[in-house]
């Protein structure tokens, strides 16, 4: 989710995600011919160590593996892990996308 936004505090680590996410497009593109599925994830909080001090909604590293393995069945190129992830998304083509509230 973080590749689409960058909460106060978080700049380093989106610009990472945004990295990650553009890699990933353009792994779709140039491997599509090939037949190669690139699948997105794009999970909220996961429950590891690292946001273990985050009070906020948390999908299990299971669940994560488990949508992301049906997406695969299902030759889907992104998985959109929480209603979180969806809205986000969802808002980037309206004219009040979410990176810009403040």
């Amino acid at each position: 989710m973080l590749s689409w936004l960058s909460p106060p505090g978080a700049g380093g680590y989106s610009t990472s995600k945004s990295a990650q996410w553009g890699l990933t497009n353009g792994l779709r593109g140039e491997l599509r011919e090939q037949n190669t599925l690139v699948i997105g994830v794009h999970p909220a909080y996961i429950d590891t160590d690292m946001v273990a001090d985050v009070q906020a909604p948390k999908s299990t590293p299971r669940d994560v593996v488990a949508l992301t393995l049906q997406a695969l069945s299902e030759d889907r190129e992104e998985v959109l892990i929480t209603d979180m992830t969806l809205a986000v998304k969802a808002s980037l083509s309206t004219d009040s996308p979410v990176y810009l509230n403040r």
